[in-house]
């Protein structure tokens, strides 16, 4: 199949009066045939692989029923660079000043989704029908924007509230990687830093990381939930990678290897209390009903064959739900056998699948 360039189009939103926000964003389009009450799927990318890679699952999305849109996240093209007051914060802010960051990046996302709304004219999610509304998916790194969304959505404009409260029936994650639900990292996934940090050239310990973590692995029982039978440096050779399936147009298009994966990496590293904090509120709201998102349906998924660090991510919330009890949502943790980091792009039918299974 001849290569396709991805169309993006452009919405922009407005957190505060000082500066506007513009994010580039693919959309499949309302589906073929059917009526009006579709679900939309909105998907967050993750690390370095930037809105194209979900390019055949939105291929696909008409023919299923679906509408499909991809945004892609500050700093990645098209949409709006961080500022020089951002990437400070980023790399050296207080506890003050992350906390504001992490809750303006939520409205970001959150405004986005409301734009959106008014913009597609898209239907309210139904109970009659089950169809409807936004099912949000968050990939890898991008799980942190999702719950920082979701948990900061009750400060802002009612409006805006009742609205998202109105469409937001599901969130899913995909392969999230602890660090964004605030776990800490375990001993073992240490090995892959020191692993990097030998390789001097920065650009090649980023050439690196696209080529391991879409990787296919070889674990033991992880029925046994110990992390020790999990392989977490080195990919199976008994399936190619993800990365060596696409063509130089497809990774061309995708891949920000440079200053994204940087500032990626100064989030995930440096914002573990926040993150913590809001993936605590998105799950685990308390003994009372949440005033907004009340019938939210959430989803962890992860691959079978995929990095370690989705399974130790899982086994953590799994944890913690069970403690959390009745003071939690209800979440559904599931593998997908002999799939990796990549379902949506290696096997987009099966990744369809599990997104309207969870949606």
């Amino acid at each position: 199949m001849a290569f396709q360039r991805t169309t993006f189009e452009t919405i922009t939103v407005n957190v505060d009066e000082r500066s506007a926000v513009q994010f580039a964003y693919t959309d499949s389009g309302a589906p073929l045939i059917g009526d009006r009450c579709y679900t939309t799927i909105i998907a967050i990318h993750g690390m370095c692989f930037a809105a194209p890679v979900f390019k055949r699952v939105h291929a696909l999305a008409q023919d299923r029923g679906i509408r499909f849109v991809a945004l892609n996240r500050r700093n990645y093209p098209g949409s709006t660079p961080y500022n020089e007051e951002e990437t400070n914060v980023l790399r050296d802010g207080t506890k003050e000043e992350r906390d504001a960051y992490l809750r303006n990046r939520g409205h970001e996302i959150a405004l986005f989704i409301d734009r959106f709304i008014e913009k597609t004219d898209i239907a309210p999610k139904s109970t009659a029908t089950g169809g409807g509304g936004i099912a949000l998916l968050a990939w890898s790194a991008g799980s942190g924007l999702l719950t920082a969304m979701t948990a900061h959505a009750d400060t802002l404009p009612r409006p805006v509230q009742s609205r998202l409260s109105s469409y937001i029936r599901s969130l899913i994650f995909q392969e999230s990687h602890g660090t964004q639900f605030g776990f800490s990292v375990s001993e073992c996934e240490f090995s892959i830093p020191r692993l990097v940090d030998h390789i001097p050239n920065v650009e090649e310990r980023h050439n690196m990381f696209g080529q391991w973590v879409s990787g296919y692995f070889e674990h033991g029982d992880v029925s046994t939930r110990d992390r020790k039978v999990l392989s977490w440096v080195v990919p199976s050779t008994k399936r190619m990678g993800t990365i060596y399936n696409m063509t130089k147009e497809e990774q061309e298009e995708m891949l920000c290897l440079g200053y994204e994966a940087t500032l990626d990496m100064l989030f995930m590293t440096h914002f573990g209390k926040q993150l913590g904090e809001v993936y605590r509120k998105t799950f685990f709201p308390g003994g009372e009903e949440p005033r907004l998102f009340k019938d939210l349906k959430i989803t962890y998924f992860l691959g079978g064959i995929g990095p370690a660090f989705a399974f130790d991510a899982a086994w953590n919330l799994e944890k913690d739900v069970k403690e959390a009890g009745s003071k939690g949502r209800r979440v559904d943790v599931r593998i997908v056998p002999e799939t990796n980091h990549f379902t949506h792009w290696d096997d987009p039918e099966m990744a369809l699948d599990v997104y309207l299974e969870s949606a």
